[in-house]
Formats: structure tokens, C-alpha cells, sequence
């Protein structure tokens, strides 16, 4: 391929749909397969350090699937599929503290989807696990969780900084309310302005904002 047509193919990518996917540098889902034989998780994680791992929880709800997102979610799910989802965690937090068990965990991140999406029954029953099935320290360690400005309130932002939340990441992506239309996230800057003076109110040391560069509304 010369540079020629290297040049002329850039173009044409330029000169299309402002909006392209985000690209991930995650294995795609066919490089996933069943192990042969098959291991199992104690077995796997047997010569590995367990003192000082990572925690991620995700959850996979939202309230739109924005236009530049691949990542697993459900827009809108119907309203008992929360408790079923909590309720699998739950389950596959066990077998993996069985698993895992002695496991001391030094950092936490809830990410998603959105988790300020859950309600503050349902996040309470999240921290739950966390605490009562994975014996993570809260308030001792690093904790992050990502949350979007339609879907945050105050009593969600206290029950988080009571959980020792010390990184709140705020998806706001635009502050221009056609530029994040299209891409794909009906958000209003009212929203935005009223989430901003809750975040700051609620004394989570770190607040990160979210932003997407070269956002086209026309």
C-alpha cells in the first residue's frame, strides 16, 4: 500500500460520518473459548499473589445507550432486572472468594454502564457484597465509581461518600447540548448544571469529568 493510497483512504474515512465507533484494545468475544482440559479458578490463580488485588464490579444498565458506547449495557432495563442482576453477583462473588480465599483486596472500581443508575436500595445492596462476601476494607482503600448526571441525586452521592468512595468520574462527555445529541446522549445541560453543585457538596476528594474530543453537532 503506497502513501498515496494511504492518504486517500484517510480522506475518505474524514470526509464520512463524524461519528466512528470507539475502538478497544479487549480481545474480541471469538478469542474467548472453553479451556481444554478445563481449570478451575483455584487452580488457575494457585501460584499467584493474592495480597494486593484489583477489584472491578460493572454494572450493565443505563438510561440511553449513548452512540460511542460498545461496552455491555441495557438502556432501560425492566424494573426487576437490577435485584436479578445484584442477586448473580452476589452468587458469582462467592465462588470467586472461594476461590480466591485468602484474597486481600487494595483497590476498588465500580464502573459500567452506569452505576448511579442502580437506585440507593439497590447500591446499598452492591456495597453489600463487596463488604459482606468480599471483605473488602471500605474506607481504607482507593475507591472509584463512575456515574452520570441524569441518574445522580444526594442521597446516592452521601450513601457513596459514606462508602469511602474517594473518585467519583462523571460522564458528561459535552457541555454542549447539540454536540452530545449527536453522539447519541440526550442530556440537557439543566442536568449538568445541577449534578456539578451535588458532586462538589458531597465532599468526594476526586472528581473527574469526562470529556469526548471532537464531538461534531452538525
Amino acid at each position: 500500500m503506497t502513501a498515496t493510497t494511504i492518504s486517500t483512504d484517510l480522506d475518505a474515512v474524514l470526509a464520512g460520518s463524524p461519528y466512528v465507533a470507539y475502538c478497544y484494545g479487549y480481545p474480541h468475544k471469538t478469542a474467548y473459548r472453553p479451556l481444554d482440559p478445563p481449570q478451575s479458578l483455584s487452580g488457575v490463580w494457585a501460584g499467584e499473589s493474592r495480597e494486593s488485588l484489583f477489584l472491578y464490579l460493572h454494572v450493565p444498565f443505563c438510561e440511553v445507550r449513548c452512540g460511542f458506547c460498545n461496552l455491555f449495557t441495557l438502556a432501560r432495563p425492566e424494573a426487576s432486572l437490577p435485584d436479578q442482576y445484584l442477586a448473580a453477583l452476589r452468587r458469582q462473588a462467592e465462588a470467586t472468594i472461594d476461590a480466591l480465599a485468602p484474597a486481600r483486596f487494595t483497590r476498588l472500581a465500580i464502573g459500567g454502564g452506569t452505576p448511579t443508575f442502580l437506585s440507593t436500595r439497590e447500591l446499598e445492596s452492591l456495597l453489600r457484597i463487596v463488604t459482606e462476601v468480599l471483605g473488602v476494607p471500605l474506607g481504607e482503600i482507593p475507591f472509584s465509581c463512575e456515574a452520570s448526571p441524569a441518574t445522580l441525586s444526594a442521597e446516592k452521592l452521601a450513601l457513596l461518600r459514606a462508602a469511602g468512595v474517594t473518585r467519583l468520574s462523571l460522564g458528561i462527555q459535552s457541555f454542549d447540548p447539540a454536540d452530545a445529541h449527536a453522539m447519541g446522549r440526550p442530556q440537557d445541560s439543566m442536568q449538568v448544571d445541577k449534578a456539578l453543585p451535588l458532586v462538589r457538596q458531597s465532599g468526594i476528594p476526586t472528581v473527574n469529568l469526562d470529556l469526548i474530543y471532537g464531538g461534531e453537532s452538525q
